[in-house]
């Protein structure tokens, strides 16, 4: 499949602020939240195709996602210090990976690889949009009544993966009705701002109402119909920003997309150690501070990430990576 520059480039964003929202503990984090996690779903739906059959279409899953699953639950568990002290013994831990309910970054692995695999089924046994609309919407609201219950979680975080098939099914019909093109087309810079403003807006009145942020890790949402507009209107100011210019970086990023998600806040520890051993950052910060130091962590976590994709993408271990 030919790439679409726009995707890498909206890829690349969300990993960004998959990074900054891990990283960052002030209000930048909040309004990232609202989007971010659900973005990569929207790019699945977008580029899905259920025309392929089954069997081809779950090899090339488990090509992409579980194999890559596997090799970084290893690093994890041989390299996360946090993890080996929280929990009791290699077995357990081992174990964790294998229910992976909200453990470490690959969760969101797991999640995506049971997302595409119903969402399939979804597309091939029901034809009508008014009927997958119509289930994604009710799945979607017995799950978020469920995460009441703040503990609740399924193997392989299949309750995410419910919730978000609304998202990836947005998505699908966006491409099949060119609405993309539409926005980007008649005025992108007035779409772009009347979308954040509507996110940030929509955000403020969710959280005042419910006092809860959106949290997919920890299933928060807030008011239900707020949280859906919150999260598209999200979507598409990255989405839109992602038309407005090429950047080699952004691209790269997104088109290494998985390697950065997963293995970020294994650098970040890294980075963290070298924080505490140099001195660095380690008194009460500002906010402007923080903000540096955030953007600072940013870019060693970037530095330190490149090499180790360039030696894994060029090498026979590349398909462990899924390549």
């Amino acid at each position: 499949m030919d790439r679409v520059e726009w995707i890498d480039m909206a890829k690349g964003y969300g990993i960004l602020c998959v990074i900054l929202g891990h990283i960052s503990f002030h209000s930048l984090s909040v309004w990232i939240y609202s989007f971010h996690i659900p973005l990569f779903f929207f790019l699945s739906g977008y580029l899905f195709n259920e025309n392929r059959p089954f069997i081809p279409f779950l090899r090339n899953k488990i090509k992409t996602l579980l194999i890559p699953y596997a090799f970084f639950s290893f690093l994890y568990i041989c390299f996360d210090k946090q993890l080996v002290i929280s929990l009791y013994s290699l077995k357990t831990i081992c174990a964790d990976f294998v229910l992976q309910q909200r453990c470490t970054p690959l969760w969101f692995i797991t999640c995506l690889f049971v997302a595409n695999i119903l969402f399939y089924f979804l597309l091939k046994f029901f034809h009508s949009i008014c009927y997958q609309f119509l289930i994604s919407l009710f799945v979607s609201i017995f799950i978020f009544a469920r995460w009441h219950d703040k503990d609740y979680s399924m193997f392989w975080n299949a309750d995410i993966s419910i919730f978000v098939i609304l998202f990836m099914l947005i998505a699908k019909y966006v491409k099949k009705y060119n609405l993309l093109n539409f926005v980007t087309k008649t005025n992108k810079y007035l779409f772009l701002l009347s979308f954040f403003f509507l996110n940030i807006g929509i955000g403020g009145i969710n959280y005042i109402m419910s006092g809860e942020m959106i949290d997919l890790f920890n299933n928060t949402l807030g008011f239900l119909p707020l949280a859906y507009l919150e999260i598209v209107f999200g979507i598409f100011v990255v989405i839109i920003i992602s038309t407005l210019k090429k950047a080699i970086l952004i691209q790269y990023i997104g088109r290494n997309s998985l390697v950065f998600f997963a293995l970020h806040l294994l650098v970040y520890d890294f980075v963290r150690f070298l924080y505490s051993q140099l001195g660095f950052f380690q008194s009460s910060l500002s906010t402007s501070l923080l903000l540096i130091r955030d953007l600072f962590s940013l870019s060693l976590i970037l530095v330190f990430l490149y090499p180790l994709n360039e030696l894994i993408l060029h090498s026979r271990l590349r398909f462990l990576i899924g390549r």
